[in-house]
């Protein structure tokens, strides 16, 4: 079941890739985001609602707003405004070798915040994903010359 998963979520951020691209060439990268948020929220807000143990009203304190105030404005307005933005910018295959960056992202914004320890191995393996994404967006692209006929 977990490699299905892992499919559908491959499936579904190449699709998003494409359709991104192409809509970067209607809207703006604000625009875009802005739209992404708005109907990502109608979507999943009734299933979370729909959740067992979703605190009350009363239940919700300054942690929980203030969780979920960084993960809205970081982890979802920035990171999406920032990717659209590249989107519009370069090819998406080349926009597309940055999302490789997020677990590394992720381990260095969680040593810090939530104290967590890293390996040698996890650096060694942080180190290795930027220089292939820094190795996989220097290469300059042959370009195709027309074909005389």
């Amino acid at each position: 079941m977990g490699d299905f998963l892992v499919l559908g979520a491959v499936v579904s951020a190449a699709a998003y890739i494409i359709l991104a691209r192409s809509l970067s060439a209607q809207l703006d990268s604000v625009q875009l985001t802005s739209y992404q948020v708005i109907y990502g929220t109608l979507f999943f807000l009734p299933l979370f609602l729909l959740r067992p143990g979703v605190p009350a009203i009363g239940e919700v304190g300054f942690e929980i707003i203030g969780a979920l105030l960084f993960l809205s404005i970081f982890a979802t307005v920035a990171a999406f405004l920032s990717y659209n933005y590249a989107l519009s910018q370069i090819p998406a295959a080349r926009a597309g070798v940055f999302l490789n960056a997020i677990p590394v992202v992720t381990a260095l914004v969680a040593w810090p915040v939530l104290g967590e320890v890293l390996s040698p191995v996890q650096w060694v393996g942080g180190v290795f994903v930027l220089g292939g994404m820094t190795l996989a967006n220097s290469r300059r692209r042959r370009e195709v010359l027309p074909v005389e006929g």
